[in-house]
């Protein structure tokens, strides 16, 4: 059996060392190094050169598309409210003098005072923490947060409602999805701090689109 020697280390004697124990040393240094440079964290066989299989290389950009998304939809409903002032000024009109001149201004009070409260509640009480399924994490908030935006696009269609009742039903909206949101961002960073930074930025790339 072929056998090469153990480069000896501050005068500690060499020993004799075979191929095969160097190349599995040599390897497990290799993964090693891989790991803090928080590279791939997904299962699967990559080449001998440690580069990733076509497939492993979809799986990464199929999950930068997810939490490329997550960071899309936790913004996304915020930006939906704070777009559309023809139409909140067209279904206010009739609403009083206050809430027609300064629904804008309630609107993101309302969201910012709701996300607020949310993260501090998740800060204080550990939500995002005791909250142990990706489910609950991520997919409820969203679903909510749908739910929500959905009962607005219904509103649309009620015409026989008053100003002030669109006034109000949009901002009892407002501040469910400001608290969902804070939740959705937190969900959203706790998974992907068990990845690659990659994730994360991904998250905040789909915040700032």
């Amino acid at each position: 059996m072929t056998t090469t020697m153990a480069s000896g280390v501050d005068g500690f004697t060499m020993m004799p060392m075979s191929v095969e124990d160097a190349d599995a040393d040599l390897h497990t240094t290799t993964m090693r190094a891989t790991e803090n440079r928080g590279m791939s964290s997904m299962d699967g066989d990559d080449d001998t050169d440690g580069t990733p299989t076509t497939s492993e290389k979809t799986e990464r950009y199929a999950l930068y598309a997810c939490f490329l998304a997550i960071g899309m939809g936790t913004l996304f409903p915020w930006n939906v409210f704070i777009t559309e002032r023809p139409y909140f000024e067209r279904r206010l009109r009739d609403a009083s003098q206050g809430v027609a001149k300064n629904f804008e201004a309630a609107f993101a009070n309302a969201y910012a005072g709701s996300n607020l409260i949310g993260v501090l509640a998740c800060v204080r009480f550990g939500l995002v923490e005791r909250l142990t399924s990706n489910r609950l994490r991520l997919a409820a908030p969203l679903a909510g947060i749908a739910l929500c935006v959905w009962t607005c696009a219904l509103a649309t269609r009620a015409s026989g409602w008053s100003g002030d009742a669109i006034f109000a039903q949009t901002m009892i909206v407002i501040i469910v999805v400001g608290a969902a949101t804070a939740l959705a961002q937190g969900g959203g960073f706790a998974v992907a701090s068990d990845l690659p930074p990659v994730y994360a930025q991904a998250i905040m790339s789909g915040q700032a689109a």
